[in-house]
């Protein structure tokens, strides 16, 4: 069977590289369970928030900024504007011109106070002051650092209270007085642990949070991984340890009973030995197989071919080891199944793999059914059997390495590997196994795989 090898039309290789450009975040989503996952994606949302956060509160300091760098300057405008009618005007003029000013601006509050701080004029629109006089020495710093923005002082309507303010000398009837600004009080009042460290605080704070869930992430993703291949490792061992105590028993009870050993008997041990080479390198070939497609990771070449025909190679080749066993092969082929997009030996390695796991796990005398289906834009295989099928409470752990269920164990030798090379060459064709089975009665598994031609309505 040989793939097609014809150029894809434009929009299948746009949906290719679309699938290109997403199979790292599909890997990572695979190589995840859920609850793992799931951490992952709050993680990653916090982290999102909290640059988003950090972001907001630069911005706003940037506006507060330049607000307090007109704010710092609006004493001495007021004191400009309100030159000409303080000199020889009366309180009423006064008075309307500095609520005048007030309408201008309603984010600041504008008064008039004398060389001791009395508070003479404010805006009517206040109402009296609760303090009518403000601190001397605030004063006489505001007027000694008229670009600082850190200057608080008394707020005559708010008693007690601080502000930021600004102010500029005036001459009222020619008598020495002052503009005296409280600038945006209500933006002004930070206090606490956000006036402790300030906006860069707060982004520097941020970003060691982000990184520090990053890093407690990839810690902990990097611990799982090591605790995964130590049972891997154990469970391999474990594994090989009874065909190669089987191959050296066998092999020194024939050298040391050589002498006496029939033909027959040697004959049989040969035989077991034999069987048991072929399970212990069964085993190993399984292993090569899931290391090199994990270390490919999606590196993979992809092309369009026949999935009908390369499955159905794969029936011929396991058709003896049916007929063994007096397993009826059969498969339902629909008309007009489209070529898919795949790596044609990975295909054939799951196909094989399936149908060989279903024949190892199926009585004799009993059935393995291949069915063939066209989904909207995929086909999906799925490979049935009426074998001793998989306990309820196993279904979520098959497709592990070397997990093998409890009807597993006692109908068949296996690595228990077979499956988790089947999962990791779904995976890397944007697919996951389909696992359906009830015990004694059989077991459905299947995987879809993307149409070459994707159809777009």
């Amino acid at each position: 069977m040989r793939p097609e090898t014809e150029q894809a039309p434009a929009k299948g290789v746009f949906a290719r590289a679309a699938r290109s450009a997403m199979a790292p975040l599909r890997g990572f989503r695979h190589s995840l369970p859920k609850p793992l996952l799931a951490l992952a994606a709050t993680l990653l949302l916090a982290a999102i928030g909290v640059q988003a956060w950090t972001a907001v509160v630069l911005s706003r300091s940037a506006v507060e900024e330049s607000s307090s760098a007109a704010n710092r300057r609006i004493a001495a405008s007021f004191a400009e504007q309100l030159a000409p009618t303080s000199k020889q005007s009366g309180d009423l003029e006064i008075g309307a011109a500095l609520d005048e000013l007030s309408r201008l601006n309603p984010n600041v509050r504008p008064y008039v106070v004398n060389e001791h701080g009395i508070v003479v004029f404010s805006p009517s629109a206040l109402g009296n002051p609760q303090q009518p006089f403000v601190s001397r020495r605030q004063l006489a710093d505001a007027l000694a650092h008229p670009e600082s923005r850190d200057i608080s002082g008394d707020d005559p309507h708010n008693l007690g209270a601080s502000a930021a303010i600004s102010a500029a000398p005036v001459l009222v009837r020619g008598a020495r007085h002052f503009v005296y600004v409280v600038l945006a009080p209500a933006s002004s009042a930070r206090s606490g642990l956000s006036a402790a460290l300030g906006t860069w605080g707060w982004a520097i704070l941020g970003a060691i949070i982000t990184t520090g869930l990053i890093v407690a992430l990839l810690l902990f993703m990097g611990h799982r991984r090591v605790k995964n291949l130590q049972s891997s490792v154990a469970a391999l061992s474990h594994d090989l340890r009874a065909p190669l105590s089987s191959i050296q028993g066998y092999l020194e009870t024939a050298i040391k009973r050589s002498d006496s050993l029939g033909q027959n008997d040697s004959k049989r041990f040969m035989s077991v030995a034999l069987r048991s080479t072929q399970s212990a390198t069964n085993m190993v070939n399984d292993l090569h197989h899931l290391s090199t497609i994990e270390a490919a990771g999606h590196e993979v070449e992809m092309e369009r071919l026949s999935i009908v025909d390369l499955v159905m190679d794969s029936v011929v080749a396991v058709r003896p080891a049916a007929n063994e066993k007096r397993i009826l092969l059969g498969w339902s082929i629909p008309p007009a199944v489209p070529l898919v997009l795949g790596n044609a030996a990975l295909l054939e390695r799951l196909a094989r793999n399936l149908l060989e796991n279903a024949i190892r796990y199926t009585p004799p005398g009993g059935s393995v059914e291949v069915v063939f289906e066209v989904l909207a834009d995929s086909v999906k295989v799925t490979v049935l059997d009426s074998g001793v099928g998989i306990p309820s409470a196993e279904l979520g752990k098959v497709s592990r390495s070397f997990f093998r269920g409890s009807n597993a164990k006692a109908a068949s030798k296996g690595s228990g590997i077979g499956l988790a090379v089947c999962s990791s060459i779904a995976k890397l064709h944007g697919a996951e196994l389909q696992i359906l089975s009830r015990e004694r009665e059989g077991t459905a598994v299947a995987f879809e795989i993307s149409q070459a031609e994707q159809r777009y309505t």
